[in-house]
């Protein structure tokens, strides 16, 4: 039984079926504050977690240069 499986014949498969909705929502102008305030602090936290991603990344690639970390490829 051991050995490599067999490769089934190509196939087509069917074209999505699911829908898309595109809809605007209609907020009064305190829910839209609040909603960019939000957006503001959630896109804070991306950006600083990408920098820090970032430094890290370099920090290490910095490191493997010195010779004293080698990096899984």
């Amino acid at each position: 039984m051991g050995g490599l499986r067999e490769i089934a014949a190509p196939f087509v498969v069917a074209v999505p079926s699911g829908a898309r909705v595109r809809t605007r929502l209609r907020v009064s102008a305190a829910d839209a504050a609040v909603l960019r305030a939000a957006g503001r602090h959630l896109g804070s936290l991306a950006s600083a977690d990408l920098a820090a991603r970032c430094r890290e990344g370099q920090d290490k690639l910095l490191l493997s240069q010195l010779g004293t970390v080698t990096l899984c490829q």
